[in-house]
């Protein structure tokens, strides 16, 4: 049959045909087993965290030819043989090129049909001591999205996956550890389990990058303990690259596994070779290298230029964009870097800070570089950062975000003029994010205050939203919309910023953001922020002038609730006041008044209403102040109408109901 002329081991186990790894595979059955669990699975995976994504195209650098050819070379007989440990650590400090390997090393494995699934953590900004100890965005999507990795290079748990999700789709939202023993742990073993089994020959390289981004210290261990697990309890030969940062957590697990040889490590530190790097890069990246002087660069500034790297990958490629940008001569340009001074403190970015002061000091217009840079370190929404964006949003002319940033090639990707203007412009290394908000570091004048740049977005937003109300721009209106909405709140209250306040339309920007967006739970955080602030001659505040749109805004969100006595105990838990040595939420309360007689699914299905909508159940503790406000709403009859709440009546029942199960 004609059909299976090029395959390799042809599986027929049902209805559909479909081909993964060389191999033909066909499913007999009319539907799909599983299909809507790999669906409600779809929607819960970080996209961005792949190898080769759209979100990280342009941020993702791989070796030049001939560069690291040692360490790559290790990785790869690490990955090929059956009998190495099945974790390999790859770490070393800022800027030593780890990311750069953790892509090579993906491209090199995709090629070999050896990669399974990658899980590219991004950068997050430092974490709060008093935060809330959940665990960060990434984290909570990890497995979920080595998962959906995994069903396709492993295309035989497919089904087993999906069924697993429909028979119990609360799998997505519980801990790490139930959702890799149910749906990669179980489905792996019983593949491996069945006669004839392939499991072994699939592909079975992780690669976990830049695990000290995911959250605190106790987040990264959590996420080793839970992939170490995972491999004693696979009967499926499964191997992860971890690539971090010698991180305090990440350093005492994988000492532990060293010892008892289950791990292994490359220190990137120790087997860097930044001299043959730099000169191969110098020599293959200028377009004109091939009328470079066959002396240039002589070994005295060569071997300063990389003594001035101290092995800092991130220093020598820096340095390396800086000194081949083809609108200069690559010599006058290098005698620019090798003229910088070191800072006199000594500090362990020394060399990369002079080399990026350096950098700037080439600026022509400092001050709307910052303007610029403020939008890139802080603007959330990466993906719609193009210049055409910028330009807008700073009321430049087309064309002048190139202009201003024509200097700055070296640490930022900017589009080209003749390029397609919806490109995203992104800065190349975190390092250089982490230098511009250091003010110890990037001085006065470099220095990017983040309460600052929050309170500018803020005012820009706010201004064009005014100036945009009917102008059809809907697509840069929701970009407006969401800006104010995710920058208000970290603002400074500056007088400026409380006046310009007064006049928004906080009614209809409310409205616009709930119809454009699947979530409101960036509103809490604003309606706490608009409380207290005022402006000096003002007698509300912003929140109280803007009450009336604001009671608006909670009865458009609570028609979304349905009417059942559940709503009426989802309002009575949201106002309950206790004091604070009582210990429980508004989400336990709601559980109690719900327990019996009634229907799960209504009282399911409610929950998840709330989530996107009013928050009502929410456990965050810095909802507090929100829940107070949503009381004070609800239990006011002139202004809760329908939804109105009142305290003499459920009080008393509550109480009984508390005193029943305690």
């Amino acid at each position: 049959m004609s059909f299976f002329d090029h395959s390799r081991n042809p599986v027929i186990s049902g209805g559909k045909f479909f081909a993964a790894q060389g191999n033909v595979y066909y499913n007999s059955s009319d539907a799909e087993s599983g299909a809507k669990g790999l669906e409600w699975l779809r929607q819960q995976v970080a996209h961005g965290a792949y190898y080769k994504s759209a979100e990280r195209y342009y941020n993702a650098p791989e070796c030049h030819p001939g560069t690291r050819e040692v360490v790559l070379k290790d990785i790869m007989e690490w990955a090929t043989n059956t009998n190495m440990p099945c974790f390999l650590w790859l770490h070393g400090s800022v800027g030593v090129g780890k990311s750069t390997i953790a892509h090579t090393v993906a491209g090199m494995l995709s090629k070999e049909s050896k990669l399974a699934a990658t899980f590219f953590f991004s950068p997050k900004p430092t974490i709060s001591r008093t935060s809330t100890p959940t665990l960060s965005d990434d984290a909570r999507r990890l497995i979920t999205t080595l998962v959906y990795q995994l069903v396709i290079s492993i295309p035989e748990i497919r089904d087993r996956v999906g069924q697993a999700i429909e028979n119990d789709h609360r799998l997505l939202f519980q801990s790490l550890e139930v959702q890799i023993r149910a749906l990669i742990v179980n489905p792996l073993n019983d593949l491996a389990n069945e006669e004839g089994s392939v499991a072994k020959s699939r592909p079975s390289v992780i690669i976990l990058d830049g695990l000290d981004q995911c959250g605190p210290s106790k987040d990264q261990r959590y996420v080793l303990d839970v992939l170490a697990g995972a491999v004693e309890a696979l009967t499926v030969p499964i191997s992860f690259l971890v690539v971090s940062r010698p991180e305090h957590s990440i350093r005492n697990f994988f000492s532990q596994k060293i010892t008892n040889s289950s791990a292994c490590y490359i220190d990137l530190n120790a087997a860097a070779n930044t001299r043959s790097d730099i000169l191969d890069d110098m020599k293959q990246n200028h377009p004109s290298c091939d009328s470079f002087p066959l002396e240039w660069p002589d070994a005295q500034d060569f071997d300063t230029l990389v003594e001035k790297s101290s092995d800092q990958f991130i220093y020598a490629s820096t340095a390396i964009n800086f000194i081949c940008d083809d609108r200069y001569l690559p010599w006058e340009r290098l005698k620019v870097v090798l003229g910088l001074r070191r800072s006199e403190d000594e500090t362990p970015f020394g060399e990369l800070d002079a080399l990026y002061r350096g950098i700037f000091a080439e600026v022509a217009d400092i001050s709307k570089v910052r303007d610029i840079l403020n939008i890139l370190l802080f603007i959330q929404s990466s993906n719609s950062v193009s210049p055409s964006i910028i330009e807008l949003f700073l009321s430049y002319h087309t064309g002048a975000v190139q202009t201003i940033l024509c200097e700055l090639h070296s640490v930022l990707a900017v589009p080209t003029s003749g390029a397609d203007r919806s490109s995203p412009l992104r800065v190349l290394h975190m390092s250089l994010r982490e230098f511009l908000l250091d003010a110890t570091r990037a001085g006065l004048e470099l220095f990017i205050d983040a309460k600052i740049a929050h309170t500018r977005i803020t005012r820009l937003a706010v201004k064009q939203l005014a100036e945009s109300k009917e102008d059809g721009r809907g697509g840069y209106r929701q970009f407006l919309c969401l800006t104010f909405m995710k920058h208000c709140c970290k603002s400074h209250p500056s007088q400026e910023l409380i006046g310009d306040l007064y006049r928004v339309d906080l009614g209809l920007e409310l409205e616009w953001f709930s119809s454009n967006f699947s979530s409101s739970v960036l509103v809490p955080e604003l309606l706490i922020w608009l409380q207290g602030k005022r402006g000096m001659s003002a007698e509300k505040d912003l929140y109280q002038y803007h009450s009336r749109a604001i009671d608006h805004w909670f009865h458009t969100q609570l028609v979304h609730y349905p009417q059942s006595s559940s709503r009426f105990y989802i309002l009575v838990a949201a106002t309950l006041d206790f004091p604070p040595s009582f210990h429980v939420s508004p989400k336990a309360i709601f559980n109690l008044m719900t327990k019996s007689n009634h229907d799960t699914d209504e009282v399911d299905h409610l929950g998840a209403i709330d989530d996107i909508r009013l928050s009502l159940l929410s456990r965050k503790p810095e909802y507090q102040a929100y829940h107070k406000i949503l009381a004070l709403f609800l239990r006011d009859p002139s202004r809760a109408g329908g939804y109105l709440v009142c305290g003499s009546t459920y009080a008393v029942s509550l109480s009984t109901k508390l005193c029943k199960h305690e």
